[in-house]
Order: structure tokens, then C-alpha cells, then sequence
């Protein structure tokens, strides 16, 4: 259903888009006003997740035992919010803009399902933007690192009892 979304916003948009890459993953690719031959490629995660939302809250998830954990309903707003932006002032900008929604971000999955299907090829990027929300980060404030950062899959078996919390942060 979001990778629906996703794709038909991104078409109102102007985009080429590209849907079922790596499954559900979805791909926008538009030009800017001028040729140039810098592809920037800006990733953003677009998958729901088999938790129950337990909180009452307006933006809670109206599907049962599935949400957008992580802040993956940030993501791909945000994600839609650029896209838009790009679009709407493409006259200022040279060569390509390459947007990737990726599903199954924390199996690692999605991602190498989507390089299969050929997510970085025609065209092949020459830099690469991510994001992720991150809750320590004081409102207002934007982190930026230079190379990989919170860029692992790891896989182990653990048992908590206590109140619940953000996996990153259980403190």
C-alpha cells in the first residue's frame, strides 16, 4: 500500500518512476533544468513492520499488527517532501536526482534485493544521501557525518522483560 503511494505521488510529481525494485521498492528518477553528469541518488526507508502500535495516538497505525517502526512513516513523508521540493524548483539544478524508497531496511534484505534488480545502474549514481530520524537529536537539529554511520545489520537473539523501548536506545 505505501509503496503504492509512494509511486503515484512521485508520478504527480513529474518522476520516472519505477515500481518493484527489490519486491516493493520504488524509484523516481527526474532531470534537472540543465544536463549535467552528477546522478545524485537520495535513499529513504519505506517499509511496515509486524508490530502492533500500541499507543493511542492520531498517526497511529489503523492496520492491525503492522507500523511504520523506526520512524519509517517520517522517512518516507520526508522522502515525498524533497521530492517535491526537487521537482518544484528543477530548473535550478543540473544532471539527475535518483529517489530509492527501500523496503525491508532492517534485514538488510530490501537493499540487496533492490542492487539485484539493478537500483544502481541507468542511471548509476554518482553520490549518495540518506537520512534517519533519530530521537536523541534535539529538535530543530540536523546530525550529518561524512561516509556510513548507523550502516550495520546485525543479527542476535535476546530476551528483554521490562518496559518497552527503542532498540538503539533501551536505556
Amino acid at each position: 500500500r505505501t509503496a503504492g503511494i509512494v509511486a503515484r505521488a512521485l508520478g504527480e510529481l513529474g518522476y520516472e518512476v519505477q515500481t518493484g525494485v527489490g519486491r516493493t521498492g520504488v524509484v523516481g528518477v527526474m532531470d534537472g533544468g540543465a544536463p549535467g553528469p552528477q546522478t545524485l541518488l537520495v535513499r529513504f526507508d519505506m517499509d511496515a513492520l509486524p508490530i502492533h502500535e500500541a499507543v493511542d495516538v492520531a498517526y497511529r497505525s489503523t492496520s492491525d499488527n503492522t507500523m511504520h517502526a523506526c520512524g519509517h512513516d517520517a522517512h518516507t513523508s520526508i522522502g515525498l517532501g524533497v521530492a517535491r521540493l526537487l521537482a518544484k524548483h528543477r530548473e535550478l539544478w543540473r544532471g539527475t536526482v535518483k529517489f530509492v524508497f527501500q523496503p525491508a531496511e532492517e534485514t538488510g534484505a530490501g537493499a540487496l534485493a533492490m542492487i539485484a534488480d539493478g537500483v544502481l545502474l541507468h542511471p548509476a549514481p554518482t553520490r549518495a544521501l540518506s537520512m534517519h530520524v533519530w530521537s536523541t537529536v534535539p529538535i530543530g537539529a540536523i546530525g550529518i557525518t561524512p561516509g556510513p554511520t548507523l550502516a550495520a545489520i546485525d543479527i542476535f537473539d535476546i530476551t528483554i522483560t521490562g518496559r518497552g523501548a527503542h532498540g538503539a536506545s533501551p536505556h
